[in-house]
């Protein structure tokens, strides 16, 4: 099974997302062979200076089927008219669109949210991350909720001191991770400086935000915190949630997305609202909970939810069989 994905090679802290990344190496590990069209021009017109492109790569690297990533991206297949199938992932924004520092839709964010919503009867296949997408999928009869899965060998538990002298970190001191861009307004950091000013008087705490940075040092940040934190206005599936669960991390969320399932009623995990009051009391909490408990159960949580990167795979391979067989 040959599949391309189509996808943004332009952003500014990583070329392609990792989580894309991540998805195309775990397919590849079930025999899928995946190759990459990245859109490196930005804007409407760098997505349309695509189109021929994508032609051209499509007549000269044979594919079965065209997995495109984010709305723009779908349409781009979709106006290359290569008559290919395509499957198109939604990643949130796109759907429920972009917010200010203040949780206000911004009204930029309306042309991501039409052409969402223009390309879903030319799609094969439309993929959400959480049942909070799909309410923005008119077309249910197309629809599929698969998360993103976690690889379990680039997210592990390691001995906290370990990870600390890895990363040059003070041995003394305790941790509060932003595994986020703090400049995105999406991501709503203001609720972390005030929840964590709120409990400053604590001594030897420190909020770190090392975003961006490499997968392989993402790992060693979340083993050398005492707790993950997720702040966001909007949210599909956090993929810095289920990150932290794999390490076995405490976390400290805003209830959104998939995260009161992700989480479920396991012990080390808070939910607050926007408050900066509710938010530094659940911080608080999490703090206390890392003192008296080295970690937490939420890697078996993912296991048992079947969040696994090798049983999503599954899921998209699936998927792909059905929409080539019906071909």
């Amino acid at each position: 099974m040959r599949v391309l994905f189509v996808c943004s090679g332009n952003g500014k802290d990583f070329s392609v997302a990792p989580f894309i990344l991540g998805q195309a190496e775990s397919l590849r590990l079930q025999g899928v062979c995946v190759s990459f069209f990245t859109v490196t021009e930005r804007g409407v017109i760098g997505y349309l200076r695509s189109i021929r492109k994508l032609r051209k790569f499509i007549r000269t690297n044979p594919i079965d089927i065209i997995h495109a990533h984010y709305s723009f991206n779908g349409l781009l297949a979709l106006l290359s008219l290569v008559h290919k199938p395509v499957v198109v992932s939604f990643m949130g924004s796109d759907t429920y669109g972009d917010f200010d520092i203040k949780g206000r839709r911004k009204i930029s964010s309306y042309i991501n949210i039409f052409i969402s919503k223009l390309i879903q009867p030319f799609c094969n296949v439309i993929i959400v991350k959480s049942p909070n997408l799909a309410r923005y999928i008119y077309c249910k009869k197309k629809l599929q909720l698969i998360p993103n899965g976690v690889d379990f060998d680039r997210f592990f538990s390691v001995d906290k001191n370990d990870a600390k002298q890895h990363l040059g970190l003070s041995l003394n001191k305790r941790y509060i991770l932003f595994a986020a861009d703090k400049y995105n307004e999406r991501k709503n950091f203001a609720l972390a400086q005030n929840g964590f000013s709120e409990i400053s008087s604590i001594q030897d705490v420190e909020l770190i935000v090392p975003y961006p940075v490499d997968q392989t040092q993402l790992n060693l940040y979340y083993n050398a915190s005492d707790v993950v934190i997720l702040t966001s206005h909007n949210e599909g599936s956090p993929n810095v949630v289920k990150e932290a669960m794999a390490c076995n991390r405490p976390v400290v969320s805003t209830d959104v997305g998939d995260v009161r399932w992700l989480l479920g009623d396991e012990l080390g995990y808070f939910i607050s609202d926007f408050s900066d009051s509710d938010f530094s009391y659940k911080l608080r909490a999490a703090l206390n909970y890392s003192l008296e408990n080295p970690q937490t159960n939420g890697r078996n949580r993912l296991c048992n939810l079947g969040l696994s990167a090798e049983k999503i795979a599954m899921q998209i391979i699936n998927i792909y069989s059905k929409v080539l067989y019906l071909k």
